[in-house]
């Protein structure tokens, strides 16, 4: 082997093993070449005992075949993770749309218009059809009509079908906010000219620097105020009934006092005078029969003849 390497290294050229030894450096990756092989004072057989044990061309398959079975089992890899991904895409869930569109408010900045009246009889879902026409609409909300007004309007034989009076909407990006509101406002809604809501107008408002916090924030200071006025009425109620009830149990004290002090002044112990009243007789012929001193002349005769 020493001989074959010497003969061919007597037959080879300087340029011919420079080039040689690059080739086998670029195919052989997984193996280091040493740094005393490329030096440039080593001697000639060395290069070439060296040259012959490193260009085996079992080594370079190998080598290549190595390259390959890791090139494939990346790309294999790659395939895997690529139907997962697709898999989940396919079978995404509403929290997984709630996930992402959490996920695009962090990269954009969200806007909110308000719209100050919402068509006869139109539900959030229809609402939320029509906006998402001009992009992403993350939360909607939809004032109810009261409920005295609603008693009012179903007394008279109206329509007992729910109705909103205001609402507000938050997009994910601030200028398809601002492309609705400027699209909208004044407008007719459209569509199909048999649809019900084809011809009715929406007020459209975008509210500049207004976030869907500062909208809760507010509906929940109203709510405070409300039940505060609730709790002022009803103290205020209560209040009043208990003046009510103590005025009542005063008048019966008064009352029940009143019939105690008549009744004590009936009492036996107290002294009464009794007078003796004479009766009225008189002798006029024109007087009252039942006065006239007739009964005194009787009584006199009586007395007289019970005597004698």
């Amino acid at each position: 082997m020493a001989i074959e390497s010497g003969d061919h290294s007597d037959f080879s050229s300087d340029d011919e093993t420079s080039s040689k030894n690059f080739l086998i450096v670029s195919k052989k990756a997984g193996r280091e070449v040493d740094a005393h092989l490329i030096d440039e004072g080593a001697d000639e057989k060395e290069l070439s005992a060296d040259f012959a044990i490193k260009s085996d061309p079992q080594e370079v398959q190998k080598g290549v075949t190595d390259e390959d079975d890791a090139k494939s089992s990346i790309q294999r890899e790659l395939e895997k993770n690529n139907h997962k991904e697709t898999v989940v895409t396919k079978k995404s869930s509403p929290h997984d749309k709630r996930t992402l569109n959490a996920t695009k408010k962090l990269n954009h900045k969200t806007g909110v218009v308000y719209l100050s009246s919402i068509p006869p009889y139109m539900k959030p879902a229809k609402m939320r059809q029509i906006l998402s026409k001009f992009g992403d609409v993350d939360r909607l909300f939809l004032r109810r009509e009261n409920e005295q007004k609603h008693k009012q309007r179903t007394r008279g034989g109206g329509n007992r079908k729910v109705m909103y009076e205001e609402g507000w909407a938050e997009f994910i990006r601030k200028r398809d906010a601002k492309l609705c509101a400027q699209t909208l406002n004044g407008n007719i809604i459209g569509g199909k000219k048999g649809s019900f809501y084809h011809d009715d107008i929406l007020n459209v408002k975008y509210l500049p620097g207004f976030k869907w916090t500062d909208l809760t924030e507010q509906i929940a200071r109203e709510n405070d105020i409300r039940q505060s006025k609730l709790e002022k009425e009803i103290t205020l109620a209560n209040k009043l009934n208990a003046e009510y009830a103590k005025n009542v149990e005063i008048s019966r004290t008064i009352t029940n006092m009143r019939k105690s002090k008549k009744r004590s002044s009936n009492d036996d112990n107290q002294i009464h005078r009794n007078f003796k009243q004479h009766k009225v007789s008189t002798t006029r012929a024109d007087a009252p029969e039942h006065i006239k001193n007739t009964s005194s002349s009787n009584e006199l005769g009586s007395v007289l003849n019970n005597l004698l």
